[in-house]
């Protein structure tokens, strides 16, 4: 993708003069070692948890800009005494969504509640249920590897219920309107798209999912629906 920026007046003699001089063999060049050096100096983490907490963005988006793993980010709040905005906030509405699980036939899973059930608890979950089940096909990018593995073998299987869901467009936009991933926005488009209730834990990924007409529940909720 190339962005196009335009500069005259004041700054492009300055491009000018840095370039005659020698400094730069191109006005383009500077312009790139510029924004290079912004970057460094700039606090990009610290920018990215102060909109994280703030809930203008997903924990997914948040991990994004600041170039971090889920478990980084993580570790991260937790060094520094703050609490992720995830899972159910009441016990009413957990068993609010466990009623939405039973009655589902169809479950499309998010990044984080996959990462819960098939990598930190061990769950087979997809021989658990006799529903079927999806994963967003830009979902599998943001993966963790040994997860995004125990995804493909399933995958794989002749018999397996679990199924990505291809084709969706517009999940940059809808990414970039919301404050959302790449991964989780494809996720909440493509449980549109089936029909599906979406598993999902981060707050800002549910509360979107909820306003585009989405039916939401947790991976707590699906633990207990189990």
């Amino acid at each position: 993708m190339t962005t196009t920026i335009e500069i005259d007046g004041y700054l492009e003699r300055k491009l000018d003069l840095l370039v005659g001089l020698g400094l730069y063999a191109t006005k383009s060049e500077a312009v790139r070692d510029a924004i290079r050096r912004l970057l460094e100096q700039t606090d990009i983490t610290k920018i990215a948890l102060d909109m994280y907490l703030k809930g203008m963005v997903s924990l997914g988006f948040c991990c994004e800009i600041a170039d971090l793993s889920c478990d980084e980010m993580l570790a991260l709040l937790q060094r520094r005494g703050l609490k992720p905005k995830l899972g159910v906030e009441s016990l009413g509405e957990l068993e609010s969504e466990v009623k939405a699980i039973e009655s589902a036939d169809s479950l499309l899973f998010e990044l984080l509640p996959l990462a819960v059930l098939g990598r930190y608890l061990k769950l087979d979950f997809v021989s658990l249920s006799e529903k079927a089940f999806f994963i967003a096909e830009q979902q599998l990018d943001e993966i963790p590897f040994d997860t995004r593995r125990s995804v493909l073998t399933l995958l794989g299987g002749d018999e397996s219920r679990l199924s990505v869901v291809k084709g969706v467009r517009g999940a940059e936009e809808f990414a970039a309107k919301n404050g959302l991933s790449i991964g989780e926005a494809s996720s909440v488009l493509s449980a549109l798209k089936i029909k599906a209730l979406l598993i999902s834990d981060d707050q800002r990924v549910r509360d979107i999912a909820r306003i585009s007409g989405c039916a939401v529940a947790s991976s707590v909720s699906f633990i207990v629906y189990l």
